[in-house]
């Protein structure tokens, strides 16, 4: 024999001969579940795929202003201005395509006096604030293991 005890609250205790365990209704539907799930197993397949949903629409949104803060950045601005594209290239194309510090093919013309640097914009399309650099070379200049992108600290090796 079975019976509720007290109503009215949102957790009910539900008594089974000598055994009893506390009961509250499900966050979707209504029906009574053991304490300490939030939905029944008809609606906990349903509601997680909601709350999934509901993560990857968060995810997007704040991709969509993460990339709108970028776009706007006037250094990302610079980067992709047709000037420094041209200068990029002519620098390349006078230095021969060749690292300045270790002679291995130049991928990446490097500011010496980095542009967010207080002088640094002044100064970001002059010839002698360039230098060509591999990519290994352009990584080890800002701390970071080559191809990941990723800081480093110095002395650290990737684990």
């Amino acid at each position: 024999m079975w019976y509720n005890y007290p109503k009215g609250n949102i957790y009910n205790y539900l008594f089974l001969d000598n055994i009893h365990m506390i009961i509250k209704k499900c966050a979707r539907c209504g029906k009574l579940i053991p304490y300490g799930g939030r939905w029944c197993e008809v609606c906990k397949p349903i509601a997680e795929a909601e709350q999934e949903q509901r993560r990857q629409e968060r995810q997007k949104e704040r991709q969509r202003i993460a990339d709108q803060k970028r776009k706007d950045d006037p250094v990302t601005r610079f980067y992709r201005s047709k000037e420094w594209i041209t200068l990029s290239k002519a620098y390349l194309q006078s230095v021969r395509w060749r690292c300045e510090r270790c002679g291995r093919v130049a991928e990446v013309v490097h500011h010496k006096h980095y542009i967010r640097s207080p002088g640094g914009w002044e100064k970001r399309l002059e010839w002698e604030n360039l230098e060509g650099l591999c990519s290994s070379c352009h990584a080890a200049e800002h701390g970071r293991t080559p191809g990941d992108g990723k800081r480093r600290t110095p002395g650290r090796s990737k684990k």
